[in-house]
């Protein structure tokens, strides 16, 4: 400690007893003072004034104001910091040795005087998780809190008894003797040896009764998780690096493989982060979710404990506590359904493929927006859906088997299927407007009026960034003329989306435009002759208008994803032009905007 004043400089029981925070130091120095006026030091050992440096020599005249934020006994452990220099390090010193010793060690593990609620038996593995350990959750918190309270209790004892004796011996002028002294220093160093050992058996027993008597069914739970080695997966404690099957462990059923203490999922990135569901029941779903997945796959396992995470290899070690995707399966044993749904692993393993062989379909932005972060790329497309019920152990079931990644995986012929017409237009999930965007394709207008009709400024053309800088107050747009047609791009923005835009966009021929946003509204508009043929929110499962059937065929406008990519592909059909990674890569090197009559 420097000389005073202190500063920002702290002793290691300073700055334990500031972690506490005022309200609960003030409360234990209210209920401990009187206390600790008469703590009986008598017979205690002497001679700890010799392991520190002594005093300067001579008569020391000491005064001070202190001003500051601290509390009572803050203030007095800075006054002893400054006074005499190391005597609250001492006091945290042999706090520490003195939890040690065999003697006063088996004092600071004793069981609280309430033994904690034993949890109960398992429920039997034909149970539905709703039947599983249950205890009062009132009962179960106070035991907890009984145990922790007796634990901490028991090291504060220490930390204030080690402190009054020290402190009495040195008898620092004005503060040696001083209840707040002994009641600061001694939580400060009673904090400092709790933070580093840990609770006593008791209490993990205590803890497993409150999860379980805190545990509720059906739970939903959503989060990231980074992959590594294709594979990530559901297990009880650390993600078994060593134990990772090859890919011949799938065979199977080409998604997933049961491994002792949980299941490995296979990816179609090989380092990623993906986005996962996982939902727990209390009994088996009504039905099989199969739109919009590729694979869909039913396995049984076994829990030893319960309280499994979805979590990867790159992860070390399974989350402490609960949350997220962690500890989320019930957590007691028991036998257990898995169903794993899986999409966009090919789009993965095509997308790396591309990035390998130096581009994504030509597309710039698409490539960038590959690049790993943090050490990984973030799929935009892959992501999975785990859903677990108590049910007995049966036999692994195949509801839905379509990507590629899966046949290949199962050793199985790839059907000799079309690809799909939105196909070619994927990239567009992976480029800069992937959240929230508007392409307009207009056809039989000039530049000038196509501008006109967006109700832009022809005055006001900026920059991209300066247009992006002032969106939160006004829309832009940029324009590119191509082939026969004028291509609207809108970063963050939705006129093109417009009926009232769109009559006139379309007066001399046909204007289309897809919409979407990142609260997944997707919006397919054609128009012609200044009229609007067909506007249709996807995912759509019903009738579409005659005249825009044509354009919608092969189109599987039920499935949610991939509504962007699938209205490009209408949006081509209509308008005889098909729009391209480089026309947005030519918008940005033009670096031109249009700012939107607000």
């Amino acid at each position: 400690m420097p000389p005073w004043p202190a500063g920002p400089a702290e002793s290691p029981v300073l700055r334990a007893l500031r972690a506490l925070g005022s309200p609960l130091v003030n409360r234990l120095l209210g209920a401990l003072e009187l206390a600790v006026d008469v703590l009986p030091t008598a017979g205690a050992p002497t001679g700890v004034a010799g392991l520190l440096p002594p005093p300067p020599s001579g008569s020391v005249l000491y005064a001070g104001v202190y001003v500051g934020e601290d509390d009572e006994a803050g203030r007095a452990v800075i006054t002893l910091d400054q006074i005499r220099r190391g005597a609250t390090t001492l006091v945290a010193d042999l706090t520490w040795a003195l939890a040690g010793h065999p003697q006063i060690a088996p004092l600071l593990t004793a069981a609280p005087d309430a033994p904690a609620p034993t949890p109960e038996a398992p429920a039997p593995a034909s149970a539905s998780a709703s039947d599983g350990p249950t205890m009062p959750t009132r009962d179960a918190a106070a035991a907890e809190a009984a145990v922790a309270a007796r634990h901490g209790a028991a090291h504060l004892a220490l930390g204030v008894a080690a402190a009054a004796v020290v402190l009495r011996e040195l008898a620092v002028p004005g503060v040696g003797i001083d209840a707040a002294a002994v009641i600061g220093v001694g939580l400060g160093a009673a904090v400092e040896l709790l933070t580093n050992t840990p609770m006593p058996p008791a209490y993990a027993q205590a803890a497993l009764a409150r999860r379980r008597a805190e545990y509720l069914l059906p739970r939903t739970a959503h989060g990231q998780v980074q992959l590594a080695g294709h594979c990530f997966g559901l297990f009880e404690g650390a993600f078994p690096v060593a134990a990772v099957p090859g890919d011949g462990a799938f065979a199977g059923n080409g998604l997933v493989q049961v491994v002792p203490g949980g299941a490995v999922i296979r990816a179609g990135s090989a380092a990623a982060v993906v986005h996962v569901t996982i939902k727990v029941l209390a009994g088996p779903p009504e039905q099989v979710e199969l739109v919009g997945w590729d694979e869909v796959v039913d396995v049984s396992w076994t829990a030893a404990a319960g309280a499994a995470s979805v979590l990867g290899p790159a992860q070390p070690g399974a989350p402490v506590e609960p949350g997220g995707l962690a500890q989320q399966t019930p957590p007691w044993p028991g036998e257990y359904r898995l169903r794993v749904h899986a999409t966009g692993r090919d789009d993965a393993v095509e997308a790396a493929g591309a990035v390998d062989a130096g581009a994504v379909d030509g597309d710039v932005a698409a490539t960038q927006a590959l690049a790993p972060a943090g050490g990984y790329i973030v799929s935009r497309t892959e992501s999975y859906l785990l859903t677990v019920w108590a049910a007995p152990a049966t036999a692994p079931i195949m509801h839905k088997r379509t990507d590629r990644l899966g046949y290949r995986l199962r050793g199985e012929q790839e059907p000799a299927t079309p690809p799909r017409p939105e196909k070619s237009y994927s990239w567009i999930g992976r480029s800069g407007l992937s959240e929230a965007a508007t392409i307009t394709v207009i056809t039989g207008l000039g530049l000038d009026d196509v501008v006109r009709a967006f109700q832009a400024d022809p005055q006001s053309a900026t920059t991209l960034q300066s247009a992006r800088d002032q969106a939160g107050h006004r829309f832009s747009v940029s324009f590119l003329a191509v082939d026969g047609a004028v291509l609207a791009v809108e970063d963050n923005g939705f006129m093109g989306s417009a009926a009232e835009v769109l009559r006139p966009l379309s007066a001399q021929g046909r204007a289309a435009s897809i919409f979407w946003n990142i609260n997944t509204v997707r919006r397919l508009n054609l128009a012609e002759g200044g009229e609007l043929l067909a506007t249709l929110e996807l995912p759509h499962d019903g009738p579409v208008p005659a005249a825009a059937a044509p354009y919608l065929a092969d189109l599987d406008l039920a499935d949610y994803r991939d509504g962007a990519a699938k209205g490009l592909a209408a949006v081509a059909r209509f308008t005889g032009y098909q729009v391209r990674p480089a026309d947005l890569t030519r918008i940005e090197e033009a670096d031109r905007a249009y700012l939107i009559r607000s």
